[in-house]
C-alpha cells in the first residue's frame, strides 16, 4: 500500500534523519518519487534545515523557559487546548 502524502510530510523529518527502519523508507522514497508535491516539500525541508544552521541561539531567560514548558506540558496532557491567537 502506497504511503499519503499527509503520511509522508508527518514522517519527514524522521525519514531525513535516517530515524525510519529500512521498509518504511523504501516506501517514503518510492512515494517521494513518484509525488512531485513531496518531492519539492522534502527539497523545502532540506534548504530549511541548512538555513537555521546560521542562524544564531537565542537566550531566553528562566522564568520565559519555565512558563513555555508549563504551556507545552499543558498542551501534551490536553492536545485541544485553544492557543492564543499569536501561538496558534
Amino acid at each position: 500500500m502506497m504511503i499519503s502524502c499527509e503520511e509522508f510530510v508527518e514522517l519527514v523529518t524522521e525519514y531525513l534523519e535516517g530515524d525510519v527502519s529500512m521498509g518504511l523508507k523504501m516506501k517514503l522514497k518510492f512515494h517521494e518519487v513518484l509525488c512531485v508535491h513531496c518531492r519539492r516539500y522534502v527539497e523545502q525541508m532540506k534548504v530549511t534545515s541548512d538555513m537555521l544552521k546560521y542562524v544564531p541561539p537565542t537566550e531566553v531567560d528562566e522564568a520565559t523557559m519555565q512558563e513555555l514548558i508549563a504551556k507545552f506540558r499543558a498542551l501534551e496532557a490536553d492536545p485541544e487546548i485553544d492557543l492564543p491567537e499569536e501561538i496558534g
